[in-house]
């Protein structure tokens, strides 16, 4: 089973502009067999999970969550959780603590997306609550930071995971997990993930295309800090948000 574990929607998503039908449609395309649906902060009701996945059959649909932790250093970090469709996990805040405990206590599963996106650490606490896995590659990632989150997951003991992360379905399973077998359910996918049968894989020529709009754009803005622009500048000038700017002001790359 092809699967991408982490994308967003619109239907509860404000940062996606791509609907479920769309994503769906996109993956299908894309030769993907399965997605997760993980919305940030908001579940897919259980019921519409199904209905989905009648519309769609055989391809399959899966509901997850992204929720954002406020960790140390006034700095975010967003954990995948798979396997629950508890309410509460949307209705309130969580600790970083706090949602590990849950979430293992009942069987689900969880994982750290895009460490490093927004700083040079990451802020919560994985030394005493270890993911099940750590996202290694994503269009929210660097490939300059692959390393680093590879040697992290092997010190932690912790899997590695791909996913497209995306927002647009342009980059709908660009990056997925290869699984062996056709797990059917929640609890069949938690199984397949945490015993680590599957493979890592991405669409090389997809991978190839978005680096190379990266590229284009962050020698715009590397022209940009030259004439001393600031991210503000950017915004103005583009219409897009300061995070790309940002990104490379710190030495960092949007290349996947």
């Amino acid at each position: 089973m092809k699967i991408d574990l982490h994308l967003h929607t619109s239907e509860r998503s404000k940062c996606s502009i791509a609907t479920e039908e769309q994503q769906i449609k996109a993956a299908i395309s894309y030769g993907l067999d399965a997605i997760v649906i993980s919305d940030h902060n908001k579940l897919v009701p259980v019921q519409h999970i199904e209905e989905l996945n009648e519309k769609y059959k055989p391809f399959k649909i899966f509901g997850g969550i992204e929720i954002t932790i406020h960790g140390n250093n006034n700095m975010n970090e967003d954990i995948l959780v798979i396997g629950l469709h508890d309410e509460i996990l949307q209705e309130k805040t969580w600790t970083y603590e706090e949602v590990y405990n849950f979430v293992k206590s009942r069987g689900g599963y969880i994982a750290l997306n895009h460490p490093f996106r927004y700083s040079e650490e990451v802020n919560i606490d994985i030394e005493r609550c270890i993911p099940d896995a750590i996202e290694v590659h994503s269009t929210n990632i660097s490939r300059l930071d692959e390393q680093l989150i590879t040697d992290l997951a092997k010190r932690l003991g912790s899997k590695l995971i791909c996913n497209s992360d995306a927002h647009n379905i342009i980059h709908t399973g660009i990056y997925y997990n290869d699984i062996g077998g056709n797990p059917k359910n929640d609890k069949e996918l938690v199984e397949k993930l945490l015993a680590g049968e599957y493979k890592l894989c991405k669409d090389d020529k997809r991978v190839d295309e978005h680096n190379k709009q990266v590229k284009e754009r962050e020698d715009f803005i590397k022209e940009l800090i030259k004439q001393g622009k600031t991210a503000e500048d950017y915004c103005k000038i583009t219409g897009s948000w300061a995070g790309p700017f940002e990104k490379v002001a710190r030495g960092k790359s949007y290349e996947i």
